[in-house]
């Protein structure tokens, strides 16, 4: 299994900003007069007739034209760009609907950036929990139930809509809180975890404890990036089209967006730009199924892939 971190290497990328000069114009010059000259006479001699003296006409002043002011207008953000290559044993295969999501191929969605939990453990420190979906989270004084804020203006790939309160309890009653049909990957420790979750408005989800006592200490791992951590999925999308359908189709919230996913062949995803948690620094993902390590390896050293799965006795002539 590769790293279950893989996406934090995917996820570099770059911004650049532009600031835009204003100039001003000054204001109009008022038009002056010069005065007239005259020639001076002499008192000693007679004087020739005197010319007219000259009078000085004064050039008019010509307005400046206004400076033409540019609007500041903020540079557009740079992207994601080029394209990412790994070569893996298995890509897995492509499975939308939490139910049918067995371990250890329904923690694939969630390792490779394509859906998210209400929260998950610290890349750095795998003993805390930290936040994803959920914006905060408090278990009642009596430990009979958790309550979880939603983050709001999440939004599903491909257009979908924003997430809610509804996709939250939906997927986790689909996954086993309230769902013993239910073949997910930690899909029996919900059913015996939690009883069925249910909406309190559009941002807030009530999660009862069946058994309070020592579920409260456990619950991060229950929401975790382990196989209990279940994606949050469109129940617009299942309801639409049907449990079958929805299986493939790809629909998250994560900040990779997947396009094509071909179980034995591969999976191609294409950033999210401007995700609410990270922009991934490539602009496509390309996960390529190649189970031989000697043709993993031979590709890497082609440059045919940028990244593969080997064993350890391999590194070191890597």
């Amino acid at each position: 299994m590769i790293n279950r971190h893989l996406t934090k290497l995917l996820l570099l990328g770059a911004m650049a900003c532009v600031a835009v000069v204003v100039a001003c114009g000054g204001e109009d010059a008022e038009p002056t007069s010069a005065p007239v000259v005259q020639q001076p006479t002499s008192t000693s001699a007679p004087a020739p007739t005197a010319k007219p003296a000259a009078t000085i006409v004064p050039t008019p002043t010509v307005k400046a034209a206004p400076t033409a002011v540019q609007a500041t207008v903020a540079a557009p953000t740079a992207g994601p760009s080029g394209k990412l290559t790994l070569a893996l044993p298995s890509v897995g295969s492509p499975i939308f609907v939490n139910s049918l999501a067995p371990y250890p191929r329904g923690i694939f969605r969630a390792d490779w950036g394509m859906c998210e939990s209400l929260a998950t453990v610290d890349v750095d420190d795998a003993t805390k929990v930290v936040a994803q979906l959920a914006e905060s989270w408090v278990i009642s004084p009596d430990q009979s139930k958790m309550t979880f804020k939603i983050r709001k203006g999440i939004q599903f790939h491909k257009g979908n809509g924003e997430m809610t309160a509804k996709d939250v309890v939906f997927s986790y009653n689909n996954a086993g809180a309230d769902n013993p049909e239910s073949t997910a990957g930690g899909g029996a420790t919900l059913l015996t975890t939690w009883d069925a979750w249910y909406v309190e408005d559009d941002y807030t989800v009530v999660a009862p404890f069946d058994t309070p006592e020592p579920l409260a200490v456990r619950w991060g791992w229950i929401h975790g990036g382990e196989s209990s951590g279940q994606c949050i999925l469109s129940k617009k999308i299942y309801d639409t089209v049907g449990e079958e359908a929805a299986v493939t189709t790809m629909v998250a919230t994560g900040p990779w967006d997947p396009q094509v996913w071909t179980a034995g062949v591969e999976l191609k995803a294409n950033a999210v730009v401007d995700h609410w948690r990270v922009t991934p620094g490539f602009a496509q993902l390309h996960m390529l199924e190649v189970p031989e390590e000697q043709v993993r390896v031979a590709m890497l050293r082609t440059g045919q892939a940028d990244i593969i799965e080997a064993a350890l006795k391999s590194v070191k002539s890597l």
